[in-house]
């Protein structure tokens, strides 16, 4: 998505000119000391917000059975915030796996299917029971709560934890030789 991409690029840009980090497009950028983390994630929690917003205005749509245009414009508005994700997350993957880029996407599809092969499983029954309003207020409230969480931890501990991959990975590495 292009306009995904252009604030993924901003935002590594802002970052870097916040720390006065120089930006190398032609050998690429040491990341051992840049945040990262905080670049890729700059605004997700806005859009996050938003994203909850929208799928509690779909499933109340769906419920009340308003105009067929309105759940397909909030469809929209959900792949298109959904899209924004992936993109912004699968390029800090990358980033953060730099040797194994192919590996690391490859990993983040697999989890994200995996997460998605779940819902679809418990989505009906949880339907039924909940009612189609209640559930995506449900699903709304869980994925924004989860994702603010997440989002919260990568922000705060992100940079901590590759430092501390990337170190354990440099002593495994010296032991091997």
């Amino acid at each position: 998505m292009f306009l995904a991409g252009k604030a993924i690029d901003r935002n590594y840009k802002h970052a870097a000119a916040k720390i006065g980090f120089k930006v190398d497009k032609v050998s690429g950028d040491d990341l051992a000391t840049f945040p990262i983390e905080q670049a890729r994630s700059h605004g997700c929690a806005y859009l996050l917000v938003l994203s909850i917003g929208v799928m509690l205005g779909y499933g109340w749509s769906i419920a009340y059975h308003a105009h067929v245009a309105v759940p397909l414009i909030l469809q929209f508005l959900q792949g298109f915030l959904a899209t924004w994700f992936i993109q912004s997350f699968s390029a800090l993957l990358v980033d953060a796996f730099p040797k194994t880029p192919s590996t690391a996407t490859t990993a983040g599809n697999i989890s994200r299917c995996a997460l998605s092969a779940v819902a679809v499983a418990v989505l009906q029954p949880l339907i039924d029971i909940m009612g189609k309003g209640w559930f995506f207020t449900f699903l709304g409230l869980l994925s924004g709560v989860g994702g603010l969480a997440a989002h919260t931890a990568l922000r705060r501990w992100g940079m901590g934890w590759r430092k501390a991959r990337s170190e354990k990975k440099q002593c495994d590495e010296s032991r091997l030789k």
